[in-house]
């Protein structure tokens, strides 16, 4: 239960809730224009997510893998 209300706060998942998984990494530095970017390069939504979660935002942990934004 804890965790789920953790998550639930997050305005990570609350995008993604919302059906705008591009803008979910705003929050942490990750723009927009960057998530359009890297999924029209990698062809695929959910290959975006799984970058996003892979590079960006440790999901154990429920915070930003580093302090480097990405804004291009």
């Amino acid at each position: 239960a804890d965790v789920l209300a953790r998550v639930a706060e997050s305005p990570i998942f609350q995008k993604i809730n919302a059906g705008d998984p591009l803008s979910m990494g705003e929050s942490v530095g990750v723009s927009k224009a960057y998530a359009q970017q890297r999924t029209e390069a990698l062809q695929n939504i959910c290959l975006w997510c799984d970058e996003f979660f892979d590079k960006h935002y440790d999901i154990q942990r429920l915070q930003p893998k580093s302090t480097t934004t990405t804004s291009s």
